[in-house]
């Protein structure tokens, strides 16, 4: 089984609509490139209700589940390469919501599929499910009269009556009725509004929230109606109309506004209730379709994948991984607040230890000589995409965009790579810095006799020696000149308190069951810590095979303190 594994691509098979109270069979289809382990398959049927919430910075939204079905499809195992194909039958309860599109208020059905993959980034996709509402039954006798005023017309106010040949209405179906009016002679009608409003509310634990959709309007002239003779009118009712629901937390209801326009007076209106039901045509085919990604992160994590995979990353956790050699990227999303959405990359690598730093957009570090000749390597690459921080781990770059458009991500990531390319190869070339260019022979021929690593431009060695790590650093000063060197050196543990010591030339031998008299003699300090033991030395230090004796002492010491020899045996 390969380190790195590759998550299968999930496919699912539906049919194009479902009604509540019947069943929903799925078809799951899961393509792997490879062989890959799983601890399970799991498929979800879940629906749930959108809300926004509004604050100084714009509209957020929320949401939770009310209707949660899960179907285990597969057991621990492994899939291997090729196509593997699972079904799954879900039971829509009778009172669901059918799929609801509004302002304020939306219900969501999606099949969720999550591959469960040991030690490694699990592959989850959500698919959109359409539920439709039920086909509807014969009408029942509603037609009925409604008045603007309950006390009828009255002191030659405004008035008017509206008939409705029916209040149990069907999307898409057209709907007639007639309207009266009153006092005709004492008011200037102007004209007749209707309004389909969708009336959707929210209920949450600190209040309740109300907003007055506006599906649709109508308008007529009313200006040559005479008192109380009908004026007929016919309104043909949207074809994505959905039954009202009611589900504790949330609900929708329709209603019909009436409003008559009245030249300089209040306009008089009236709300009808409207019981929208399914259309008696609307059939639900057993046909299976591929079902779509959902939308949102589904459809921009379907981007990213896209991209990971034209450039040869990884998409894990919302972002994309890759590396160069010994650089790493990685690119991210962020959302700051009026801003919107920030993409947010970071090229990281081994500490450069030369303290680069970002200053009026160019790079810069303690030795002019080093920033000059890394400029020349990169500088026409960050002059394409400058980074706004730029350190001796990591340069980091931003571009304000939502990460929503495939042909910006990409451009963005090719810039990127543009950078992470000659960075890599800066990384192992850097030249040592002005001040000790002389001693690199040395420093190399030490780094060779001791097995360890030179890294040139901090004058670094680094190295390994019975499991701990020792380390002969250059020290820099604020003016970038190097004024000492430090021999480091850490146990594989914890060093135990009773050990601890600090102390600086000119004063006496430290008194400790350590041998420490070795690696104080023309030493400026030492310094025993929980985690390290370390020796300051003049500098710059010419030849490091000077000091061969102090560094042997020291490994000598690490011994002592991880019980390999001296007074833990």
């Amino acid at each position: 089984m390969p380190l790195i594994k590759r998550r299968p691509e999930i496919l699912l098979y539906a049919p194009r609509a479902v009604s509540p109270g019947t069943s929903l069979a799925v078809r799951v289809v899961l393509k792997c490139g490879e062989a890959v382990p799983v601890n399970a398959i799991d498929v979800e049927l879940r629906g749930v209700f959108v809300w926004f919430v509004r604050s100084q910075y714009g509209s957020s939204p929320s949401e939770e589940t009310f209707l949660r079905q899960r179907a285990r499809v597969a057991e621990s195992g492994e899939l291997v390469a090729g196509e593997h194909t699972c079904a799954a039958r879900f039971t829509l309860p009778r009172e669901l919501p059918a799929t609801y599109d509004g302002q304020e208020l939306r219900i969501k059905y999606a099949v969720h599929v999550h591959v469960d993959i040991p030690w490694w980034p699990d592959a989850r996709a959500a698919f959109v499910v359409r539920v439709i509402p039920p086909p509807a039954a014969a009408p029942t006798a509603s037609a009925r009269v409604f008045a603007s005023a309950p006390g009828g017309a009255s002191g030659g106010k405004p008035y008017f009556e509206v008939s409705l040949g029916g209040t149990d209405v069907e999307a898409g179906e057209s709907l007639h009725g007639a309207v009266a009016l009153a006092n005709a002679s004492t008011n200037d009608y102007r004209a007749l509004e209707l309004i389909l409003l969708a009336v959707e509310t929210i209920r949450r634990p600190l209040g309740r929230y109300t907003h007055h959709r506006k599906v649709r309007s109508w308008s007529m002239s009313i200006a040559d109606v005479s008192d109380d003779a009908p004026k007929r009118f016919t309104i043909a009712l949207p074809e994505q109309l959905v039954p009202g629901f009611d589900l504790n937390a949330c609900s929708l209801r329709w209603f019909l506004e009436v409003r008559a326009r009245v030249a300089w007076t209040r306009d008089p209106q009236l709300y009808i209730p409207l019981t929208v039901r399914g259309s008696r045509q609307q059939e639900v085919t057993g046909e299976e379709v591929r079902a779509p990604l959902a939308v949102g992160s589904e459809r921009l994590s379907l981007i990213w994948r896209s991209v990971a995979q034209a450039r040869g990353l990884e998409y894990v956790d919302g972002a994309l991984h890759g590396q160069l050699g010994e650089v790493r990227l990685q690119v991210s999303r962020e959302h700051r607040g009026r801003s919107g959405g920030v993409l947010v990359a970071e090229l990281s690598y081994a500490d450069l230890g030369i303290g680069l730093a970002l200053e009026g957009g160019e790079l810069r570090s303690r030795d002019p000589t080093q920033a000059a000749w890394l400029r020349e390597r990169i500088g026409e690459a960050l002059r394409a995409r400058p980074p706004t921080v730029a350190d001796d781990r990591h340069l980091v770059f931003e571009l304000y965009d939502s990460g929503q458009d495939r042909a910006t991500l990409l451009g963005f990531v090719d810039e990127l790579l543009a950078i992470a390319g000659p960075l890599d190869g800066a990384v192992h070339e850097l030249p040592p810095p002005t001040a000790m260019a002389a001693m690199v022979p040395a420093w190399t021929e030490a780094a060779r006799t001791l097995g360890a690593r030179l890294r040139i431009g901090p004058m670094v060695i680094s190295g390994r020696a019975d499991a701990m790590t020792v380390e002969i650093a250059t020290g820099w000063d604020d003016r970038g000149q190097p004024h000492q060197t430090v021999l480091e050196l850490r146990p594989a543990s914890t060093i135990d308190r009773r050990h601890h010591l600090t102390w600086i030339a000119n004063e006496p031998t430290p008194e400790s069951e350590l041998p420490v008299a070795p690696l104080v003699v023309g030493a400026r300090a030492l310094d025993i810590a929980g985690e390290s033991v370390r020796v300051f030395l003049d500098g710059p230090l010419a030849d490091p095979l000077t000091e061969l004796d102090r560094i042997t002492a020291l490994i000598d010491l690490g011994q002592r303190l991880e019980g390999r020899r001296g007074f833990y045996r």
